[in-house]
């Protein structure tokens, strides 16, 4: 997609929001290919059950540590040579990547991602060239957001290639966004 850049999307469930003090129930993601295929899913133990979150009760209960590193050993395994540079993306990384960054590096000590990351949000907003437009890319999204994180990770990659297809069509952009923008939004996102 990018020059030796890996996009992962992902999206994580807490029992609350302070990322020291709360704790991360699960969490998802999925490379950014076009078949979004590639997937990850990880349920933690925890003592109470995240806000809505939709649990997969079939997946095993992991401490952080083997989630982390099964994780770690997941991302690096999509690794290649020409892609070799991993992109955290989500709906909102100020919380996402803090509860990710935060479990990385009490567990393993660092964090694959490094420390930043990208909102799809803002990426729509410089699309749109309207700073307060943060929210009409979710219309791009055709999978559900039940609040499982892997579902609602694909969800947003969804929209993230929606986005990248517009942004490589020369000249297309207004007629495409403004199409996306009348869509009606869907419930649930």
């Amino acid at each position: 997609m990018f020059k030796n850049k890996l996009f992962v999307v992902v999206d994580v469930e807490t029992n609350g929001p302070i990322v020291s003090q709360d704790e991360m129930t699960s969490f998802g993601a999925v490379i950014v290919e076009n078949d979004l295929k590639k997937t990850f899913y990880a349920r933690l133990v925890c003592k109470n059950i995240g806000y809505m979150e939709s649990v997969d009760t079939s997946a095993p209960i992991e401490t952080p540590l083997e989630a982390m590193k099964r994780f770690n050993t997941w991302l690096e395994s999509h690794k290649t040579n020409e892609l070799n540079s991993l992109v955290f993306f989500s709906d909102n990384p100020c919380f996402d990547w803090q509860f990710i960054n935060y479990y990385f590096l009490t567990t393993i000590g660092t964090n694959p991602f490094g420390f930043s990351g990208r909102r799809i949000g803002d990426i729509w907003s410089g699309l749109t060239n309207n700073i307060n437009d943060h929210s009409n890319w979710r219309k791009m999204v055709k999978t559900v957001h039940d609040h499982h994180p892997t579902h609602d990770a694909i969800g947003h990659a969804e929209a993230l290639l929606e986005i990248v297809s517009i942004m490589k069509k020369p000249n297309c952009v207004d007629d495409e966004v403004v199409s996306i923008m009348k869509k009606p939004t869907r419930v649930g996102n």
